[in-house]
């Protein structure tokens, strides 16, 4: 869980989501999908929200590289939120043009102008709040980001990893995840 979509600092690990696995060239998608090709996607995300927020990683991956699979993610999340591979300027002017090209998509369409006045309403936003977030994500650093990225907790994160159990539970047994429990198609705890 992270701080709520209110919070100081939200724009700030918003973008350094962006460079761990929030868009397509993001470092989780390059090393599943793009170097090992074991994924079609892998991709990490932040929801809005006035209380905690959920940040979640997610990769579909072959059934036969999932332990390999779960390695890499744990790997690249660690590495990343304790600034042992913290954000390359590169990554971060990469993700910053990203952001500020995707802000006028908010006023799209219909739908899109009431989306982000919704969320202006609800999150107490300004009305020039699309400007302020472009400025704030435009002064971001390197620094800046290695601060963010820290409000991710990869000691806190639960895993949910679904395939034929017959094939993955003895070697995701074997990575020491924590506890493990083995639930049915409806949530039921079957061990």
């Amino acid at each position: 869980m992270v701080p709520p979509s209110t919070d100081a600092g939200a724009i700030d690990l918003e973008t350094a989501n962006g460079v761990l696995g929030g868009e397509f060239s993001s470092r989780l998608n390059m090393n599943l999908r793009e170097d090992k090709h074991w994924a079609y996607g892998s991709y990490s995300g932040i929801g809005d929200a006035l209380g905690q927020r959920l940040w979640a990683a997610t990769a579909a991956v072959q059934i036969d590289k999932t332990t390999e699979s779960i390695k890499e993610l744990e790997r690249e999340i660690v590495s990343y939120v304790t600034a042992k591979a913290p954000a390359k300027p590169e990554e971060l002017t990469k993700t910053q043009a990203t952001e500020v090209r995707t802000l006028p998509g908010s006023y799209e369409t219909g739908n899109a102008v009431l989306a982000t006045l919704s969320e202006m309403v609800l999150y107490g936003r300004p009305d020039n709040y699309p400007q302020q977030r472009a400025a704030r994500v435009g002064a971001l650093s390197v620094d800046l980001l290695k601060k963010a990225a820290v409000t991710i907790q990869p000691t806190a994160l639960t895993w949910i990893i679904v395939g034929d159990l017959k094939t993955i539970e003895a070697p995701i047994r074997a990575l020491g995840l924590g506890e493990l429990k083995v639930v049915d198609a409806d949530g039921r705890v079957l061990r």
